[in-house]
């Protein structure tokens, strides 16, 4: 059986049709996603020169850098930044691509280490793993340094090392911009949640 179109028809329809693919589209760009996940975030802090259950000076300006490739990286910057701002760790949060010296402001710098996955509209996996490195002083090598070693200070100084892995599953449709932002929403909060434990003392 065939069927044919009028030119009419044709004009009426193809409209329709597009605009109903646009309106789709849009519909899984905004889609509210909340995949599976199972994370884990875990802090190593080096305080020195505090006294005896003093507690490090938080809350003002913070510089953070992101480095990583991929979509989770993209959206990690915005995510974290929020982030940041929600859990009281900053009040301003300035973000730079090349940090190579000390501002007089804290530092955070988050690194993505691995990201492996894949992401379809109906199916999406995804394994991600993250290091962070926070310095009240702002130093910009504190990464690089050995697990535990802080460089002496005349100043009450904070450091903290932070690790956050994620695993994700998302069953049913989802778009691709939605999926990695909600990732990196995921992983933006369970950073600055472990974070602010951190320099709460751990509590």
């Amino acid at each position: 059986m065939r069927i044919s179109l009028s030119p009419r028809a044709g004009a009426i329809l193809v409209p329709l049709l597009l605009a109903g693919l646009i309106t789709l589209a849009l519909a899984l760009i905004s889609l509210d996603v909340h995949p599976q996940e199972e994370v884990s975030a875990s802090g190593e802090p080096v305080f020195v020169g505090l006294r005896q259950g003093e507690r490090p000076k938080w809350g003002g300006s913070l510089r953070l850098r992101v480095t990583g490739s991929g979509p989770v990286a993209g959206a990690l910057r915005h995510e974290v930044t929020g982030a940041l701002l929600a859990a009281g760790i900053c009040q301003e949060v300035s973000v730079s691509d090349v940090i190579t010296e000390r501002l007089g402001v804290a530092l955070l710098d988050v690194r993505l280490n691995q990201a492996a996955g894949f992401w379809t509209p109906l199916l999406a996996r995804s394994q991600i793993e993250l290091e962070a490195a926070y310095s009240s002083d702002g130093d910009p090598n504190w990464l690089e340094q050995p697990q535990g070693v802080i460089a002496a200070s005349a100043d009450p100084v904070a450091r903290v090392r932070i690790r956050v892995d994620g695993r994700y599953q998302n069953a049913g449709l989802v778009s691709r911009p939605g999926y990695y932002r909600a990732l990196a929403s995921s992983l933006a909060q369970s950073l600055a949640a472990e974070l602010a434990r951190q320099l709460a003392g751990g509590q």
